[in-house]
């Protein structure tokens, strides 16, 4: 294509195209090599064996894919998230009881041989 004064407008003024990046790969498309601009038009494709539609229409459904995992997996990973901590929350809970309990009995355990001993001493005498 030309602008009419000579110059290609698919180039800068360097003369590089201005539709690929820096290694030559075309930036309107994306990494399924679908333009980018058919991606945002509003129009009804029929899915196909091959050819350029059946590659626009893999990449909306595997959009509408994407929309759908998304969706579903929110609600799973919140689940996750309150059961690992419920799960934390009874363990911590449970180590704490269980240190509370070997200490009160290691405690009692301690004061009652103290007054066996006394007992005993003051019994001697």
């Amino acid at each position: 294509m030309s602008s009419g004064l000579g110059r290609n407008i698919r180039t800068d003024e360097f003369g590089r195209n201005i539709h690929t990046d820096e290694f030559g790969r075309n930036i309107r498309t994306d990494e399924f090599g679908i333009n980018v601009l058919d991606r945002h038009r509003k129009r009804t494709l029929v899915p196909q064996r091959s050819g350029r539609h059946s590659e626009i229409y893999s990449a909306q459904y595997i959009s509408t894919i994407d929309r759908t995992i998304d969706r579903y997996s929110e609600p799973v990973v919140s689940t996750i998230d309150r059961t690992i901590v419920s799960t934390t929350d009874r363990t911590i809970d449970s180590t704490i009881d269980r240190t509370i309990d070997s200490t009160i009995d290691r405690t009692i355990d301690r004061t009652t041989t103290e007054q066996v001993y006394d007992i005993r001493e003051s019994n001697q005498c």
